[in-house]
């Protein structure tokens, strides 16, 4: 993770860890927590001690965390088997 920001960008193996957390059972929600002074008021950045603008757009933020998520979960066992399972229903 990049200090908050995109989840595509850092050193951090994102898609690796949701793949592992799958293949070890976890069947819960997923969430990220993302913070930027940029889309705050001032006075919620300063409250919760937001210094950087690590980014601008929440709508991109959100579908970039959705892209690297769903990568991990199509490399997953259950991601792999769903998706042998549609090419099956589906031919």
């Amino acid at each position: 993770m990049a200090g908050r920001g995109a989840l595509s960008g850092g050193a951090i193996d994102i898609p690796g860890i949701v793949r592992d957390a799958l293949d070890a059972g976890y069947q819960g929600r997923w969430g990220v927590e993302a913070f930027s002074r940029s889309v705050l008021a001032p006075e919620g950045a300063t409250g919760l001690s937001i210094w950087r603008d690590v980014y601008d757009d929440g709508t991109e933020l959100a579908r970039d965390a959705m892209r690297v998520i769903r990568a991990g979960w199509a490399t997953s066992t259950v991601g792999r088997r769903a998706s042998r399972m549609l090419r099956i229903t589906s031919a």
